[in-house]
């Protein structure tokens, strides 16, 4: 059947993505690094979800067994406003981030599509509010993290990965409400 909407489509997208990173074969698999054989059985994982409800709960269940409560996954160039699937943070933030267009000048999302190294959101307030002057970006920024600490959130840790289909890469965020940056940092590195 066809996607419902142009925000189905991307998750079905997302799906897809997972699925085909399953076919690789097990010779593949040994040439791989360490600790890519439990990546890849996340994958493998993953990929074996019947709908997007499915892919969502496990999605949940390795960011829950990892450490953290709320996490995002979705394409870095998504601009819209989802049905919050993939989603499971606050809506409410959600609702006033997308309201107030901040995603016009979210440094996460060039930064998302530039590279795949990981990134702490503090890391970039951190960047924009030490700017030796003042734009439209890096007063945007100051108000993203206003907005995401009023609603109990001090730090997201970012990973990417790079996409064959959909535009931008693919963008992972987990944290933990109400976790201060430090904390969320020791929980990282133990599941990095």
């Amino acid at each position: 059947s066809e996607p419902s909407s142009d925000s189905d489509s991307r998750i079905l997208s997302l799906l897809e993505a997972s699925k085909n990173i399953s076919q690789f074969s097990t010779t593949l698999i040994k040439n791989f690094p360490p600790n890519s054989e439990t990546e890849f059985g996340y994958y493998a994982d993953l990929s074996g979800a019947k709908d997007i409800n499915e892919f969502e709960a496990k999605i949940g269940v390795y960011v829950n067994a990892l450490g953290f409560d709320e996490f995002s996954y979705c394409w870095s160039s998504n601009t819209e406003p989802d049905a919050g699937r993939l989603i499971n943070i606050s809506p409410q933030l959600l609702n006033d981030y997308f309201a107030e267009r901040f995603y016009e000048q979210d440094l996460i999302l060039p930064y998302a599509n530039a590279t795949i190294n990981p990134v702490y959101l503090s890391t970039l307030h951190d960047y924009a509010a030490n700017a030796p002057f003042e734009t439209k970006m890096t007063s945007m920024m100051r108000a993203i993290n206003n907005l995401n600490r009023s609603h109990g959130y001090y730090d997201f840790y970012n990973s990417f990965a790079n996409a064959k289909n959909g535009n931008g890469n693919v963008m992972l965020s987990v944290t933990n409400r109400g976790c201060s940056s430090v904390r969320l940092k020791e929980l990282v590195k133990g599941s990095e």
